[in-house]
C-alpha cells in the first residue's frame, strides 16, 4: 500500500483521509469473504486482517470532486 499513495499522492482528487476508509472497508469486505471458507477459524483468523485481504490498488478509482472548502 505504501508504493500506492506514494503514487497517489501526485493525482487530482486523491483524499487521504477517504481513500485510506474506501481502502481500509473493501479490506474488510475481502477478509470476510475469505474467513467463510475456513472451517473452523480460530479467534486469530477472524481479527487479522491479511495482505491477501488488501484491494488491488488498480481497482481504486479517484474522485474529482471536490469536498470542503474552495478558493
Amino acid at each position: 500500500c505504501k508504493q500506492f499513495f506514494d503514487r497517489s499522492l501526485t493525482k487530482t482528487g486523491f483524499g487521504n483521509g477517504r481513500t485510506v476508509r474506501d481502502i481500509f472497508k473493501r479490506s474488510i469486505i475481502k477478509h470476510s469473504a475469505r474467513i467463510t471458507d475456513v472451517e473452523n477459524p480460530s479467534v486469530t483468523d477472524i481479527k487479522t486482517i491479511s495482505e491477501e485481504d488488501f484491494p488491488d490498488t488498480k481497482d481504486i478509482e479517484f474522485t474529482t470532486k471536490q469536498v470542503g472548502f474552495t478558493k
